[in-house]
């Protein structure tokens, strides 16, 4: 396993070959900055620096993708490698599905064939069959974006396999999770279905996450979507989960902390979108675990409006938030003019009223103004004003400019 210590190392030292060899470039770039005085009146000038480069030759492809900022809190610059991820082809994909192509991926990139979605250094090999299965095998390491060096505490190994069948989605895998104090067999199993011929047009999916050596279901997740009219949309849902599961020690200390139990959580959401102009939707959550004194419960509800007209859309949201932290109620909204295909105008304002178990009631308030514009084409400056006062201090303000830069 140390040797996918190296694998990064070696997509950065590809990337350094002249993009003049390669039959296609991608390169995002974004950095922004701003100025601010804390609480303490001391001033304070974040830098943020995000890097999206893509390059192929022939069918192989390199992506890498990461970030560097000043982390005013903890005062110390922080290098961040969202994905280092080097991707070659065996095959080139099918007729009705050429996104489904069987490759090796190697390094640093995205895991979510588990219910833990994370970083993860090592290799998958997806292979497909036909456009409608296929198996996805993978050995490698889980890791936090927030850790400061590369470690491999939390070793997977294992695949899984899907096929569409009587009209649904089946999919079944297994999953050793190694670390240095134990080890984790896991058994998974998913199906989904889609009837599009009967009334509201309902999907359904249920998935669950079985402990082999225990016998026990660990997690598990059932999501309902139908659509009574064309213009509504209903989303039902249970889960069941064990957060930080194959990975415990990355972050989320406070969940750890307090929860005992698996985190369950019930979600509804309805969408009314009467017109391709406006769209409204109306959702709401519970959630239920127990800590190490009693049940805890949260509930959070909101409400969101969405309007776009020629060069004008606006968006509102409202929210209420309940738990054993407090109560916060939430308000805001988002306007935007475009004058031109090269330049566009913003304005957010949000407001918030907190209380919090610690006796601090107060309000918040945050708004912020500026002008997006295209010097050229890919090229992109945004120039924003930011206020905000809370009950640490009565203002706060800054000057926040966003540079983007897109070669293709």
């Amino acid at each position: 396993m140390k040797k996918f210590k190296y694998l990064i190392f070696l997509s950065f030292l590809v990337s350094f070959i002249s993009p003049s060899l390669f039959a296609f470039v991608s390169l995002q770039s974004t950095a922004s900055s701003g100025f601010y005085r804390d609480a303490e009146q001391e001033s304070h000038v974040p830098a943020y620096f995000y890097w999206n480069y893509t390059q192929s030759l022939g069918a192989t492809e390199l992506l890498l993708n990461f970030g560097v900022n000043n982390n005013v809190v903890q005062d110390y610059w922080k290098f961040y490698v969202y994905s280092a991820t080097w991707s070659i082809p065996l095959s080139q994909g099918f007729e009705d599905a050429p996104f489904r192509k069987s490759r090796i991926q190697l390094g640093r990139q995205l895991f979510s064939e588990t219910f833990q979605l994370s970083a993860f250094d090592g290799i998958q090999v997806p292979l497909y069959w036909s456009s409608t299965g296929g198996i996805n095998l993978a050995a490698g390491a889980l890791e936090s974006i927030e850790r400061r060096k590369l470690d491999l505490d939390y070793q997977l190994y294992g695949g899984t396999i899907h096929q569409e069948f009587l009209g649904a989605q089946w999919k079944a895998g297994y999953f050793l999770n190694h670390s240095n104090t134990d080890n984790l067999h896991l058994g998974q199993a998913s199906w989904m279905k889609t009837w599009d011929n009967i009334f509201w047009t309902p999907s359904l999916i249920f998935r669950g996450e079985m402990n082999l050596e225990k016998n026990s279901l660990e997690q598990g997740i059932g999501d309902l979507v139908f659509h009574p009219f064309e213009s509504i949309g209903m989303d039902v849902s249970y889960f069941s989960q064990k957060r930080n599961l194959l990975a415990p020690g990355s972050g989320e200390f406070l969940y750890r902390l307090f929860s005992l139990t698996n985190q369950k959580t019930w979600n509804g959401a309805l969408t009314w979108s009467p017109t391709r102009e406006f769209q409204t939707e109306v959702s709401g959550k519970s959630i239920r675990y127990t800590s190490q004194s009693k049940r805890e419960s949260a509930e959070q509800a909101g409400i969101s409006f969405t309007w776009t007209q020629d060069r004008y859309s606006a968006s509102t949201t409202a929210q209420y938030l309940h738990s054993y932290g407090g109560k916060i109620l939430h308000g805001g909204g988002v306007f935007k003019h475009s004058l031109s295909r090269w330049a566009a105008l913003r304005w957010e304002a949000d407001a918030a009223y907190t209380q919090k178990i610690n006796r601090i009631n107060s309000w918040a308030y945050h708004g912020r103004s500026g002008l997006e514009f295209r010097l050229y084409p890919r090229l992109l400056v945004s120039t924003f004003a930011e206020v905000e006062r809370n009950h640490l201090f009565d203002l706060d303000a800054r000057a926040i400019a966003y540079v983007s830069h897109y070669l293709y």
